[in-house]
C-alpha cells in the first residue's frame, strides 16, 4: 500500500433529485465535503506522496469552476435549464443522470484520479464525499 494522504475539499452547492418522490425532489442545498485519498509507494523529495499545495490549487480550482455555489442537477433537468438559459445562474449537469452523493462520489473521484496521472506514482484510492454530518457516501474503483 506505501503512504496514503488525504485532502478535504469543502464546497457548497445546491440540488435536487428530479426521478426521487421524496423531500429531495425539491431544491435544496448542503456544505459539501470531498475527502480525497492519494497513495504512492515512494516518497518524493522532499518526503511527500505530492505536494499538498498543488493538490489544493489543481482540484480545489476544478470544485471551484463547476461545483462550488452551483446548482446540480440531472443532465435532463428543465429547472437546470431555466436557472442557466434563463438567469444566467451557475448549473453543473450530473452526467451520471441524478446529483446524488453516490454519483458526485465518482465524479469528483474521476478528476481526482486524472490529477493523480499527472504525477508518477501517484494514484487516487478513494474518494468520500459528506453530505450532511451524518450522510457519506464514497467510490473506489
Amino acid at each position: 500500500m506505501g503512504h496514503e494522504i488525504q485532502v478535504k475539499i469543502r464546497f457548497e452547492a445546491g440540488h435536487r433529485l428530479l426521478d426521487y418522490s421524496g423531500k429531495c425532489h425539491n431544491v435544496h442545498g448542503h456544505t459539501w465535503i470531498a475527502n480525497l485519498h492519494f497513495q504512492a509507494e515512494k516518497l518524493i523529495p522532499p518526503g511527500m506522496v505530492v505536494d499538498f499545495a498543488e493538490v489544493k490549487k489543481d482540484l480545489k480550482e476544478w470544485f471551484e469552476q463547476n461545483l462550488d455555489h452551483a446548482f446540480m442537477c440531472n443532465k435532463d433537468d428543465p429547472l437546470g435549464d431555466e436557472m442557466e438559459l434563463k438567469y444566467g445562474l451557475k448549473v453543473f449537469r450530473c452526467p451520471q443522470g441524478e446529483p446524488t452523493t453516490e454519483n458526485l462520489a465518482k465524479i469528483v473521484y474521476r478528476r481526482a484520479a486524472e490529477f493523480a496521472v499527472e504525477h508518477s506514482g501517484v494514484t487516487c484510492n478513494r474518494v468520500e464525499i459528506q453530505e450532511t454530518p451524518y450522510n457519506f457516501a464514497s467510490y473506489e474503483p
